[in-house]
């Protein structure tokens, strides 16, 4: 349920929200930061929920068809951006900045997993 709603948080902000002038920071294409972390949060949430709720799954088709979704999200966002939305431009680099931000989203999801299952089983065979 926490990615259904970060999902709406970025669809608000890639399609209504306007930031002014540069938007309070002096960082270049601090945007592309702001696409990645929305998008790598997206992915360890979405993450999280596919491999929890659906485990009996083989881990190949669970990376598929996160790929595919973040993909399809960061395509079609640019692309509604592009041709729908007054005052906002779609950008390749911002798509490439979402799919990168996916891939740490879920490789940072894994790699948490991964440590919490190595301390527990360290804890449960030190008792």
């Amino acid at each position: 349920m926490p990615a259904f709603f970060w999902l709406i948080l970025i669809i608000y902000l890639l399609f209504f929200y306007e930031p002014s002038g540069n938007g309070g920071h002096n960082i270049p294409h601090f945007d592309k930061v702001v696409h990645g972390v929305l998008f790598g949060t997206l992915s360890f949430l979405l993450s999280y929920a596919f491999f929890k709720d659906f485990h009996f799954q083989k881990r190949k088709n669970i990376i598929v068809l996160l790929s595919s979704i973040i993909l399809f999200l960061a395509v079609v966002t640019e692309l509604i951006q592009y041709f729908f939305v007054p005052g906002r431009t779609g950008d390749v680099i911002d798509a490439m900045a979402d799919v990168t931000g996916a891939f740490l989203g879920y490789n940072s999801y894994l790699y948490l997993v991964k440590k919490s299952t190595l301390s527990l089983k360290k804890y449960l065979l030190s008792n």
